[in-house]
C-alpha cells in the first residue's frame, strides 16, 4: 500500500508519466498476495508428482470451483509477466519515439492481457481437474508418506507430466514466457543505446536510468525467483520419479510468496525520491541546527549595550 501511495500522491516531474504502469503492475502483485493469503498453497513432489496443499480460508470450496480458483491465482502470475514487456513498450515509445500511450490503447492492451491470462487460467483448471480424476490414486501416495494427514487430509491438487495436456500447457507457458522476454530484451536493449547516444541532450537522463534499472530489476525478479527454480523442479519431477521433502518445495513456495514484496521494494529503493521518502519514515529524525534570524542578533546586541550602560564603572 505505499507504493500505491507513493505512485499516487510522490510522484514528480517526468516519473508521473511512468507511474500509470507501475500501477498496474502493483496492482497485479497486490491481487496475487490476496489469493495467497486466502488459500496459503504449499507443496510437496511425490512419485515424480506435484502435490499443492492449501490450507487457507478458502480451501474448503467444493470442486471444481476450488480448482478454477487456485489456477487463477497462479495466473496472476502469467498476467504479471505479461504486463512487464507492457512496460517496456511504453517506456521504448516514449524514449525513442516521443509517443506515449493513450489511455484507451493502454485499456485494450490489458483486455488482450486479460484474456490471454484467462485463457490460460481455464486451460490450467481443466489439466489439473484431469490429474486429479484419479483422486484415490494420489490420496493413496499422499497419506502413504504423510500418515499425520490420515485424519485430516487437506485439500490438495496434483500437477503432473505425466499425460499430453499437461506438456502442451506447459509448452504455452513456456511460449508466453519466452515471447514476453524476447520483446523485453529488445526493446531495453534499443532504450538503452538511444539515451547512450543523446547523453548530452536529455537533461532528464539520471531519471531516465534510474526507471531502466526499476524495469531491468523487475523483469529479472521472476526470471531468477520463479523461473528457474520452477523449470528445475519440473525437469526433476519428470525425469526422475522422486520424493522430495515438503521443507524443500517450500523454499520455492516462499520464493515465490516474495515476488511482489521484492517488486515493491526494487520501486521504493531504485527511485531517488521514493527512497528519500521511505529513509525519511523509517530511520529516526536528526535534530537540526537552529537557524537565528537577524532580528534576534540585533536584540542580543541591544540586551547586550544596556547591560554595559547599567554596569558601575568601578565594576568594569
Amino acid at each position: 500500500m505505499f507504493v500505491f501511495y507513493l505512485l499516487l500522491y510522490r510522484s514528480k516531474g517526468q516519473f508521473r508519466i511512468y507511474s500509470r504502469i507501475l500501477l498496474i503492475s502493483s496492482s497485479v502483485d497486490l491481487a496475487f498476495t490476496t489469493f495467497m493469503v486466502l488459500l496459503r498453497p504449499q507443496g510437496v513432489v511425490l512419485q515424480g508428482r506435484l502435490y499443492l496443499l492449501y490450507g487457507g480460508s478458502l480451501s474448503h470450496l467444493c470442486q471444481p470451483w476450488f480448482t478454477i480458483l487456485a489456477m487463477f491465482s497462479l495466473s496472476t502470475l502469467t498476467l504479471h509477466i505479461l504486463i512487464v514487456p507492457l512496460q517496456f513498450v511504453f517506456r521504448f515509445l516514449i524514449v525513442c519515439r516521443n509517443y506515449m500511450l493513450a489511455s484507451r490503447h493502454i485499456c485494450a492492451i490489458l483486455v488482450l492481457l486479460g484474456l490471454i491470462t484467462s485463457f490460460e487460467g481455464i486451460w490450467s483448471a481443466i489439466v489439473i481437474l484431469h490429474n486429479n480424476s484419479y483422486f484415490e490414486e494420489n490420496l493413496h501416495i499422499l497419506l502413504t508418506l504423510y500418515s499425520n494427514f490420515s485424519d485430516n487430509v487437506p485439500t490438495f491438487i496434483v500437477v503432473s507430466q505425466n499425460n499430453s495436456a499437461s506438456w502442451y500447457h506447459t509448452g504455452f507457458i513456456a511460449s508466453i514466457v519466452v515471447t514476453s522476454y524476447v520483446i523485453i530484451i529488445y526493446t531495453a536493449t534499443l532504450t538503452l543505446s538511444h539515451l547512450k547516444s543523446a547523453r548530452k541532450s536529455m537533461s532528464q537522463h539520471t531519471r531516465h536510468e534510474n526507471l531502466t534499472c526499476l524495469l531491468i530489476v523487475q523483469a529479472a525478479i521472476p526470471l531468477f525467483l520463479l523461473f528457474m527454480p520452477l523449470l528445475l523442479l519440473i525437469a526433476t519431477a519428470t525425469i526422475f520419479p522422486i520424493n522430495l521433502p515438503y521443507e524443500f518445495v517450500s523454499i520455492l513456495s516462499l520464493t515465490l510468496a516474495n515476488i511482489p514484496l521484492a517488486n515493491s521494494l526494487s520501486t521504493i529503493f531504485i527511485v531517488p525520491n521514493y527512497r528519500r521518502i521511505a529513509l525519511g519514515a523509517c530511520l529516526p529524525l536528526q535534530s537540526q541546527p537552529r537557524i537565528i534570524h537577524s532580528s534576534e542578533v540585533a536584540n542580543v546586541a541591544a540586551e547586550g549595550c544596556k547591560n554595559i550602560e547599567n554596569t558601575p564603572i568601578n565594576d568594569l
